[in-house]
């Protein structure tokens, strides 16, 4: 139905740029309750079903892509659906590993533009016998025999279809130095009643003099986000094409 299709509105435009969506040629679209912000977000392709998995269904290559914010969609019920909205640009295979030469299967996929002068010469010989424009980032997906794509493929959001089931891999949002309560979802100190500038702190960290020491894992304050994090069986809901040089 048509309620599904993407709800661009004049206000979501302006937030994301007015250029970026109308020149997409491929945009997908995945149920996701993670706040994780990817500078490449690696969507590791699955079968259409759970059950497929142990099955010996066909392990094909996955897709690079950028998220570029979230939305929303309704459903055939009327259901609103938070997705995550994932561009990719410029997908081509440039590598196919054989059991032959390299003892294993899989396909190298770059993908992002980058300019010919900020490219090493190793690298542009690489791109060249590849016969593909220099790629800004390359990933390696394991892929079974009957999977294996030809180089110079290119790849778009026609590579899944609508309902199937993806996992997504990505570095989180850094939030620099957080406290337990941020980091570890602490209860923190009383209000009131005598405590006293310590509102938020840890409280106790040790034992008595057996161990004497603090064991290693103890949560405290500490780095927060910036790490990898992958998310497992999300649905993808829809995708769109539209300009030229994007795909997702």
């Amino acid at each position: 139905p048509s309620a599904r299709r993407f709800p661009y509105s004049g206000r979501r435009l302006r937030r994301f740029g007015s250029v970026m969506f109308p020149a997409l040629r491929s945009v997908t679209l995945l149920r996701s309750a993670l706040v994780a912000r990817a500078s490449v977000a690696r969507a590791a392709s699955s079968s259409a079903l759970p059950e497929d998995r142990e099955n010996n269904a066909p392990q094909r290559c996955g897709l690079l892509a950028v998220k570029k914010g979230m939305s929303q969609v309704w459903d055939y019920w009327g259901v609103r659906l938070p997705v995550t909205v994932l561009e990719v640009l410029d997908c081509q295979v440039t590598q196919v590993k054989t059991k032959e030469t390299d003892g294993y299967t899989a396909l190298q996929i770059g993908g992002g533009p980058r300019k010919l002068k900020r490219t090493t010469k190793p690298m542009r010989g690489h791109f060249w016998n590849a016969g593909v424009d220099p790629k800004r980032w390359l990933r390696e997906f394991r892929v079974s025999e009957d999977a294996i794509l030809p180089v110079g493929t290119e790849l778009s959001a026609m590579h899944f279809v609508s309902g199937q089931l993806v996992d997504v891999a990505a570095n989180s949002i850094g939030k620099g130095f957080a406290g337990t309560m941020k980091r570890h979802n602490f209860s923190g100190q009383g209000a009131s009643h005598g405590v006293s500038k310590t509102h938020r702190m840890l409280g106790s960290i040790g034992a008595c003099q057996d161990p004497g020491r603090v064991w290693k894992g103890k949560k405290m304050s500490g780095r927060l986000g910036n790490k990898r994090v992958t998310t497992q069986v999300k649905e993808e809901v829809g995708h769109e094409c539209g300009g030229k040089g994007r795909d997702a």
